[in-house]
């Protein structure tokens, strides 16, 4: 089985040659895990066709982390979680940039809102969308090497809140500049969707060694992000939006078309993803499985009282 790695623009690379309908050779397994760690973000073209195929793609690179929101697991396969899987009644709708949008999600990292983040997820799409439902992915770890050195020492011994929203508009409080998003009014999309409940804030420090390649890595999340810990708002504010607007940048972003049976497996550590969203009367189903990162190596902890940002 010869693989044939090709890059992508801005980051990630394709895979072609891979068959996953039947056990992977282990010099094939050495040579994912290689271009995981080299390229963060890894496109598998129409190459998952059942779940079965999927978790052996998936256990390549580690074994699964159950997902923190039960609603989301699979009946019957805990390892998956799906994806976008709403009828259109169902779809949080938001207007975005002037047109109503379902399953839009803003960039984030997977899971900032728990003590230990995952170290990757494999995501396969079932049936896309007809039209539109694109997912973005960016490099955030190139985007730190190319922050000014003055603000990288100062991230150094940050450490910064998070917390799960509701997912509404109002509450993202960084990467505005990316997008205007707003609430869509009855009038515009009339949907029953069932709010999140927001989880306890947790506190993460702002960069961390990766814990594959050790490579220093931003955690960030503009998706839950709510302060620096131990700074006025003001000052934090100013902070963060510099540092957010500096990632946001399309430089660092490569944009994924979905086709029906794609894998994309993409590092929790090293990129970022946003779901750019879809009109609310499509309908899309996909897969995903959350790569354990290593249980000895906690990434956070919970905000004490003094340190939860209102």
């Amino acid at each position: 089985m010869a693989l044939d790695i090709q890059p992508l623009d801005n980051m990630g690379a394709r895979i072609l040659g891979l068959d996953v309908s039947r056990p992977i050779p282990d010099d094939v397994q050495d040579a994912l895990r290689a271009a995981w760690a080299r390229y963060g973000v890894l496109v598998f073209p129409e190459t998952g066709r059942s779940n079965e195929e999927q978790l052996r793609l998936s256990h390549v690179f580690g074994p699964s982390q159950p997902h923190e929101m039960e609603p989301l697991i699979v009946k019957d396969e805990r390892e998956l979680i799906i994806v976008s899987g709403e009828q259109p009644d169902e779809v949080l709708p938001l207007v975005v940039d002037g047109q109503v949008r379902g399953g839009w999600l803003f960039w984030h990292q997977d899971e900032s809102y728990t003590t230990n983040i995952p170290l990757g997820s494999l995501l396969r799409m079932v049936t896309p969308t007809t039209v539109d439902g694109e997912t973005g992915f960016l490099d955030i770890a190139r985007a730190y090497d190319e922050l000014p050195a003055t603000v990288r020492a100062k991230l150094d011994d940050l450490e910064a809140v998070h917390v799960l929203h509701g997912h509404k508009p109002a509450d993202h409080r960084f990467g505005h500049k990316w997008a205007e998003v707003r609430g869509a009014k009855p009038e515009e999309w009339d949907a029953e969707f069932h709010e999140l409940t927001e989880f306890d804030q947790v506190i993460h420090k702002m960069v961390r060694p990766h814990p594959v390649t050790g490579r220093k890595v931003l955690l960030l999340s503009p998706l839950s992000l709510l302060g620096v810990v131990g700074m006025g708002k003001a000052e934090s504010d100013d902070l963060l939006n510099l540092i957010v607007d500096h990632v946001l940048d399309e430089k660092y972003v490569y944009i994924h078309k979905w086709r029906a049976n794609d894998m994309v497996l993409w590092d929790n550590w090293t990129a970022m993803h946003h779901a750019l969203g879809y009109p609310p009367t499509e309908y899309r189903l996909g897969y995903r499985t959350t790569i354990a990162g290593p249980h000895d190596y906690l990434t956070g902890r919970w905000a004490r009282p003094e340190e939860v940002v209102p």
